[in-house]
C-alpha cells in the first residue's frame, strides 16, 4: 500500500458507506475474525463476513443479502489488503528472527509507535492506517538520528515488524482469494 491509500466506496442499502484503512479496523478485524479468514469467508460471499466488515465503518449495518455479499467481495477484498499492508519498509541490517509476528501484536506495536513515540493521541493513531504510522515512525528516527546522533538503519523496534517478503506473501494470499 501506497501512503494515503484511497477509502473505498460502497454502495449498500439505498447508502454508501466508506471504508478507510485504519489502524482501529485493521485491530478489530484481526481480533474478532483474523483478516485472512475474514478473505477466505468473502470469497465465498458469506454475509457474516460482509456485515462484519461493513460494522467496522458505520453505527448501522443495512441488510446484507447473498448479492450484496457477491458484488461487494472485490472491494472488501481490497480493503482487507489494504488492512494488511504495512507500505515500503526500508531494509535494515538487522537479522529477522525468523518468528513471524501476529497481526494483533503488529497491532499493539504500531499503536506503540504511534502514541508513545510519535507522540499522537490514541484516537489520532487509531484513525491512521499502519502505513501512515510506519512512515511518520521512520522519519521521526531518522529526524532523532541526524539530531543527536545514532544508527538510521532498521535495527530497532521496526525490525520485529515483517519483512517485506512476509507482508508481501500475506498480501497476494489475500489477493488470490478475490
Amino acid at each position: 500500500m501506497t501512503l494515503a491509500a484511497r477509502d473505498i466506496t460502497v454502495e449498500i442499502g439505498g447508502g454508501s458507506i466508506r471504508l478507510r484503512p485504519t489502524l482501529r479496523a485493521a485491530t478489530r478485524l484481526e481480533r474478532e475474525h483474523g483478516l485472512q479468514k475474514l478473505g477466505a469467508l468473502l470469497a465465498q460471499g458469506s454475509i457474516s463476513a460482509t456485515a462484519a466488515i461493513l460494522a467496522e465503518h458505520v453505527d448501522t449495518v443495512p441488510a446484507v443479502t447473498v448479492h450484496d455479499a457477491m458484488r461487494l467481495a472485490p472491494d472488501l477484498l481490497l480493503h482487507l489488503t489494504q488492512l494488511a499492508d504495512l507500505g515500503e519498509q526500508p531494509t535494515g541490517k538487522g537479522k529477522p528472527t525468523g518468528k513471524p509476528i501476529a497481526l494483533v501484536d503488529l497491532h499493539h506495536q504500531l499503536f506503540g509507535l504511534g502514541t508513545g513515540v510519535l507522540g499522537w493521541t490514541p484516537a489520532e493513531t487509531y484513525a491512521a492506517s499502519p502505513a501512515e504510522i510506519l512512515a511518520a515512525y521512520n522519519v521521526r528516527r531518522k529526524l532523532l538520528a541526524t539530531l543527536f546522533g545514532g544508527a538510521t538503519d532498521n535495527t530497532d523496534a521496526a525490525a520485529d515488524l515483517p519483512t517485506p517478503e512476509e507482508r508481501k506473501a500475506g498480501i497476494e494470499a489475500l489477493r488470490a482469494l478475490a
